[in-house]
């Protein structure tokens, strides 16, 4: 929440109890938050469900699901930002604003099985893996 609302410049409050909490936004800076209350779901195949559902909805979630949803006939639609659209040329460098990097973290220097294990990722053969999977290869 809080990357998207970087992003797009937006401020969040959770509105509601239980099953009936949600999420109101406002542009930063504005004094009112909107109407519009946006469900909060667990997990990305219900807010995915939802939005396809609903003519106005609206949710943020990786866009390897987002693609296999379209691919599986889901009528959602990827939005552009700013103009530019998700094309993962336009991801990898930095033209498509809203998006974000999955990070490996050590602690210290890999080494051993973690090593390999980076180093495989990096490889051609990692990488077509990292595709097979829906996200975007670096190389």
């Amino acid at each position: 929440v809080e990357f998207v609302d970087g992003v797009l410049g937006l401020e969040h409050q959770a509105v509601g109890e239980g099953k009936e909490q949600g999420m109101v936004y406002k542009i930063k800076g504005t004094p009112a938050f909107a109407s519009l209350k946006i469900p909060l779901t667990g997990k990305h195949q219900d807010a995915l469900a939802l939005v396809a559902r609903n003519p106005g909805g609206f949710t943020y979630l990786p866009l390897s699901i987002a693609r296999e949803a379209k691919a599986k006939g889901t009528e959602i639609k990827i939005l552009s930002f700013g103009g530019v659209e998700t094309a993962d040329a336009h991801i990898l460098s930095g033209t498509y604003k809203l998006s974000r990097s999955l990070f490996l973290l050590t602690k210290g220097t890999p080494v051993g099985i973690i090593k390999e294990l980076v180093d495989f990722i990096l490889t051609p053969e990692g990488q077509k893996l990292v595709a097979e999977r829906g996200g975007i290869p670096l190389k």
